[in-house]
């Protein structure tokens, strides 16, 4: 029932964006037909054909839908499947998917029914020091060098945590940067709601949690299962190097290592 309002909810966003009148009762009516079957012939013969240009569908944080696990098994296949069909029908060729999504929020999905393992991947790779710069003078800052590096050594160049940190400073005047790196791993730090759901991802999944546990415990890289080295660096908290990894930031390893090795030594 919930994937059947989402996908109706959907193609009516769809036509609105186009600036069509909704037609879902030309569509939905037929009791036959599952609703991934109605979405795609709303699509195939309705939105699909409504102008001779293709039809660019971008779709951004669709990680909002993986937590409802029935609305986004049916959603991501049948995006797949939108996909596939443009291999081999002209119709579908018409159709250029963009999907934007956060790999830390993890789902299960079995690999032929995902859409994130074809197409072309594009990465949103780490800032470099002079880009960190710019983003530093984006928002008024005209900091050092040994500065940057400091910030760095903690959040390396992860876009959204060096954009918090200069967003917070910038509307904060009473806050140094010196305090917001010493609080950054703790629960009183800018970054705690991102820790935190970092901490329930791992929660949720034993192997993964136990896994990370190995690489806090030194300061070597590890050589981790090939599996969970692709999900631990899916969900943001690892890099690889060759076959081992590493935490990625000294952010996490500091955070983590004070929670769940910590908490290991309580118990």
């Amino acid at each position: 029932h919930d994937l059947d309002i989402f996908l109706q909810s959907f193609c009516v966003r769809v036509a609105q964006k186009l600036k069509l009148p909704n037609q879902l009762q030309n569509y939905w009516e037929d009791i036959f037909f599952t609703s991934e079957v109605k979405c795609s012939t709303y699509f195939e013969e309705y939105l699909l054909v409504s102008s001779e240009s293709p039809l660019v569908l971008c779709l951004d944080n669709l990680e909002r839908v993986f937590p409802h696990q029935h609305v986004a098994e049916g959603f991501l296949t049948l995006l797949r499947s939108w996909h596939e069909n443009g291999q081999f029908y002209d119709i579908w060729k018409r159709l250029r998917l963009i999907v934007v999504y956060a790999t830390e929020v993890y789902i299960d999905l079995a690999i032929n029914k995902s859409p994130f393992n074809v197409g072309y991947p594009i990465d949103l790779t780490d800032f470099t020091l002079n880009q960190v710069q710019d983003l530093a003078k984006f928002y008024g800052f005209n900091l050092s060098v040994n500065l940057l590096h400091e910030l760095m050594s903690m959040v390396g160049g992860h876009p959204y945590l060096l954009q918090l940190a200069f967003s917070t400073l910038s509307k904060n005047p009473n806050i140094t940067i010196e305090h917001l790196l010493e609080t950054a791993p703790t629960e009183s730090g800018i970054y705690r709601h991102h820790l935190r759901e970092l901490l329930n991802n791992l929660m949720l999944h034993p192997n993964l949690l136990n896994a990370f546990k190995k690489l806090l415990t030194t300061t070597q890289a590890v050589r981790l299962d090939y599996n969970e080295t692709y999900l631990l660096e899916s969900l943001g908290l690892v890099r690889a190097i060759g076959n081992d990894c590493i935490p990625r930031y000294n952010l996490y390893r500091e955070y983590f290592s004070n929670r769940l090795l910590e908490l290991r030594r309580v118990r």
